[in-house]
């Protein structure tokens, strides 16, 4: 007798709904006859694609970030009422939760007008203030500029609907602002590269080492074709978040700097900063350092070469009043000494550079 064993596999297929956020749009300026203005609605939904996106990529990176994409569902008659629901895949239901989630938090702290819940919200999902500051960009951006309608959020549509209007504009306003402060970096350096077509750029050379791409924005253009390899400048705005390159993608903010403080020069810590003058020789593409009180000077092709040069000068100057006794300086030389008394303390330094004793030659008699 022969014995057939037959296996059966059963395949259990389980589907999870992928999360939602219920959207509705009131007012009966902007909605009547059943129609709603298109460029409106548009903005609204554009604008909340965009806010998932960076809450995504804040928390998970850009290469997630289409797995965010929301498509229009249930769209329903009256007042404009809509479903928007992120694209179905359940290994990823657990992290679009968390961006929906997120989302609804910001909303209801806005409507609320609760700083210390959206700063920790922010904080504790977003991390970088950089991500705060575009997310609340793109919120003033759908934000009713009147009271004719309002815009409501939800997550469920058996909750309370979160309703944003006109008078949380000022708020959201003073958030983003807070935010921008918090995301602007600055650098100082050289225009080295200007490039006139568009996206018009420049490239600054900085006094850490680095070169940075700045993108121009028309209203500083003038100012940038002044400074270019003329004169050192502090730039200020908002990095982009790229791993390969650095970015500034918004420039707030460009003026002359005449001017560095130092707390050391090279391997001399000192004892309170100093202010050291910045000029850039256009022709032979050197940067100057100098304090002309102390009559020390630095030239380089880089920052950091005419930082050591100057460090050798300060050096110089250093091993040369250790080697006269203040009787034998003069008036002048007295007074730079006891300028760098502000900064250093000569005795610090007398173990390390012996002191070369000058002897004046004797005057022959008649």
């Amino acid at each position: 007798m022969i014995l057939i064993l037959t296996v059966t596999t059963i395949i259990l297929v389980i589907f999870v709904t992928p999360p939602r956020i219920w959207i509705r749009l009131d007012g009966r300026k902007i909605v009547k006859d059943h129609k709603v203005d298109a460029h409106t609605f548009g903005k609204l939904l554009i604008q909340i694609q965009k806010q998932v996106n960076i809450i995504a990529e804040a928390r998970y990176g850009k290469t997630i970030k289409p797995k965010f994409r929301l498509f229009l569902a249930e769209i329903q008659e009256g007042s404009v009422e809509a479903t928007l629901e992120f694209s179905g895949s359940p290994t990823l239901t657990e992290l679009q939760n968390w961006v929906a989630e997120t989302h609804h938090q910001v909303y209801q702290a806005i409507q609320e007008e609760d700083e210390k819940t959206l700063d920790k919200t922010i904080i504790e999902s977003l991390k970088d203030p950089l991500y705060g500051y575009r997310l609340l960009t793109s919120i003033e951006d759908v934000i009713p500029p009147t009271e004719n309608y309002f815009i409501g959020i939800s997550k469920d549509p058996s909750e309370k609907i979160i309703r944003l209007k006109s008078k949380q504009r000022e708020f959201v306003r003073k958030m983003k602002n807070k935010y921008q402060q918090k995301a602007t970096v600055e650098f100082i350096g050289i225009i080295t590269d200007l490039h006139g077509k568009d996206p018009r750029y420049f490239v600054i050379d900085t006094t850490t080492g680095e070169r940075i791409k700045v993108y121009i924005p028309p209203e500083l253009e003038p100012q940038i074709k002044e400074y270019y390899k003329t004169v050192p400048v502090k730039i200020k705005g908002l990095m982009a978040k790229k791993a390969r390159s650095r970015e500034m993608k918004e420039l707030k903010e460009v003026l002359p700097q005449k001017e560095i403080p130092l707390d050391k020069i090279g391997k001399f810590l000192l004892k309170e900063p100093i202010l050291i003058e910045m000029e850039y020789d256009m022709e032979g593409n050197l940067w100057i350092l100098k304090h002309k009180t102390l009559s020390i000077e630095g030239y380089g092709k880089t920052y950091k070469e005419a930082l050591k040069d100057l460090e050798d000068s300060l050096e110089g100057l250093i091993v040369g009043f250790l080697a006269f006794k203040d009787e034998q300086l003069a008036e002048s030389a007295k007074r730079i000494k006891k300028e760098l008394s502000k900064y250093l303390d000569l005795n610090d330094f007398s173990h390390k550079y012996k002191p070369v004793v000058v002897k004046p030659l004797p005057i022959k008699e008649g």
